[in-house]
């Protein structure tokens, strides 16, 4: 079913957003060699992914407590309770909403590790 594969595809999201945490610090000592000193730009373009994958965990995870709920409730609307903060991704919006903020911010978290990457090879 359709509502499983994304669900399925949410937890391969939070995975990779969970490694994407490390991955910073992994290139910087392991891959690069550089030791444990950052330069400022490097930590800032740090501190952007992991707010980023952050942000990707959370919302990977209230997709998947979303889209739960948004089954039932379309099952059974009246034996379903749904919170007022979660009444617009359960009962109007849908839980899309959530998924498309974890991809985004799962790719911006890649993007500002690449970069991170080429400033730290530059010595920027």
């Amino acid at each position: 079913d359709t509502m499983k594969a994304y669900i399925d595809t949410t937890k391969t999201f939070i995975q990779y957003s969970s490694a994407g945490l490390a991955l910073p610090i992994a290139l910087n000592t392991k891959v690069l060699g550089l030791g444990d000193g950052y330069r400022p730009i490097a930590l800032a373009l740090i501190c952007a992914s992991w707010v980023c994958f952050l942000l990707a965990i959370g919302a990977g995870a209230l997709y998947q407590y979303a889209a739960v709920k948004f089954v039932e409730y379309h099952q059974n609307p009246r034996a379903t309770y749904v919170s007022r903060l979660m009444k617009s991704l359960v009962c109007e919006q849908g839980p899309g909403v959530a998924y498309g903020v974890m991809v985004v911010a799962f790719y911006a978290g890649a993007i500002f590790v690449a970069l991170y990457s080429f400033v730290a090879l530059r010595g920027i």
